[in-house]
C-alpha cells in the first residue's frame, strides 16, 4: 500500500470502529497538542474532558489506543478490563495469533464500549485512579522526566 493509501485506510478504520463515540457520546475530531510528537498515523477524538488517541506504529503492524485526560494522565484501553494489573503474568501468544493493526483497533473499540461506559459518561474517577497508579509506577521506574 502506498503511504497515502495506508494513511487513508488507517483513518477509515479508526472512524468506523470509534463511530459510537461520535454518535453516542458527542466526541468530535480534535487536533494534536502543539508540543506532541507528530505522527501522521494518529487519530484523535475528544469530548472536552477526555481524548481518545489511536496511534499507528510499526509501519502498520501495531496500534496504541489510549484515553487521555486534560491533566496529562493517559491510560491504555487494556487497563480498563476487569482484573487488569500492571506487570501481570500473561501467556505468550503465538506469532500466528497476533492481531494486525486493524484488528487491534477494532478490539480496543469493543473493549472501550464494553468496559469504559463509566468514563465515557463523564465519571472519571476510575480513569484518574488508573492514570495516577501508572504515573507512580513510571516515576518509580524512571524517576522524574521533566517536561
Amino acid at each position: 500500500m502506498l503511504n497515502e493509501e495506508a494513511l487513508e485506510h488507517f483513518k477509515a478504520v479508526c472512524e468506523r470502529e470509534f463511530k459510537f463515540l461520535v454518535e453516542e457520546y458527542a466526541f468530535v475530531p480534535e487536533p494534536s497538542p502543539p508540543k506532541e510528537f507528530k505522527n501522521r498515523f494518529k487519530y484523535r477524538l475528544g469530548n472536552g474532558a477526555i481524548s481518545l488517541v489511536v496511534e499507528g506504529i510499526g509501519y502498520g503492524r501495531d496500534a496504541i489506543v489510549i484515553l487521555q485526560d486534560k491533566n496529562g494522565r493517559f491510560v491504555s484501553i487494556g487497563c480498563l478490563l476487569p482484573g487488569w494489573e500492571p506487570f501481570a503474568k500473561k501467556k505468550r501468544s503465538k506469532k500466528l495469533d497476533a492481531l494486525n493493526q486493524d484488528e487491534q483497533v477494532a478490539l480496543a473499540a469493543r473493549q472501550l464500549k464494553k468496559y469504559g461506559q463509566d468514563i465515557l459518561r463523564g465519571e472519571l474517577g476510575r480513569l484518574n485512579e488508573i492514570g495516577d497508579r501508572l504515573n507512580r509506577i513510571r516515576y518509580r521506574l524512571w524517576g522524574h522526566q521533566g517536561s
